[in-house]
C-alpha cells in the first residue's frame, strides 16, 4: 500500500470512529430505575421507603453530562478516547491502541462497578452505550493493527536485500 493510500485509510478510519462516537450521544444510553428512601419529618420516619420508582431514561448526552458532573471514573474514558484519536491522527499506533484499551476499560467500569446488585434496580444498557463502547473497540483495533503493520513494514525494510544505510552489509 503506498503512503497516499495509507494516509487516506487513516483519515477514513478516524472519521468513522468519530462518527460512531458522535452517533452514540444521540441514541438512548441507559434506563435506570430508582428506589425511594425513607421519608422523615422532624426526625420521625413516616415511611420506610423501598418502593421502586419508574426508570429514568438517559440519552448519550445526558449520561455524559451526569457522569461528568458526578466525577465518575467511567467518564474519564472520554478524554482518554480523545487522546487516542490524536495519537491516531499522528500515526502513533501503539499509543493509540493503548489509549483505546484504557478508554474501553474505563467505559466498562460503568457496567461492572456502578450497577446495582438488586435485580429490580439493574440498569438496562441501551444502544447508545454499546455504540460508545464500539467506538473505543474500533479505536483500539485500529491502533494495534497500525502498530503491527508498521512493525511488519519496518522489518521488511531491513531484510538482507535492503540493509540499513551505514550497516556492514550495506558496503
Amino acid at each position: 500500500m503506498n503512503s497516499n493510500a495509507a494516509a487516506n485509510l487513516r483519515w477514513t478510519l478516524l472519521g468513522c470512529i468519530i462518527l460512531l462516537y458522535a452517533v452514540s450521544f444521540f441514541l438512548p444510553a441507559a434506563s435506570s430505575p430508582g428506589q425511594l428512601g425513607p421519608i422523615r419529618v422532624n426526625g420521625t420516619t413516616i415511611s420506610e421507603g423501598g418502593q421502586v420508582l419508574p426508570p429514568v431514561h438517559l440519552s448519550g448526552f445526558q449520561a455524559f453530562d451526569f457522569a461528568m458532573r458526578a466525577y465518575r471514573i467511567d467518564w474519564f474514558a472520554n478524554p482518554v478516547f480523545w487522546l487516542g484519536l490524536i495519537f491516531l491522527a499522528c500515526r502513533r499506533w501503539l499509543l493509540c491502541g493503548i489509549a483505546g484499551a484504557v478508554a474501553l476499560t474505563l467505559g466498562l467500569l460503568t457496567m461492572l462497578v456502578f450497577d446495582a446488585q438488586e435485580p429490580e434496580l439493574q440498569t438496562t444498557w441501551r444502544s447508545g452505550y454499546w455504540t460508545w463502547l464500539a467506538s473505543m473497540v474500533v479505536l483500539t483495533s485500529t491502533g494495534w493493527a497500525g502498530w503491527y503493520l508498521s512493525l511488519r513494514n519496518r522489518n521488511q525494510d531491513f531484510t538482507p536485500a535492503n540493509p540499513p544505510a551505514g550497516s556492514p552489509a550495506a558496503s
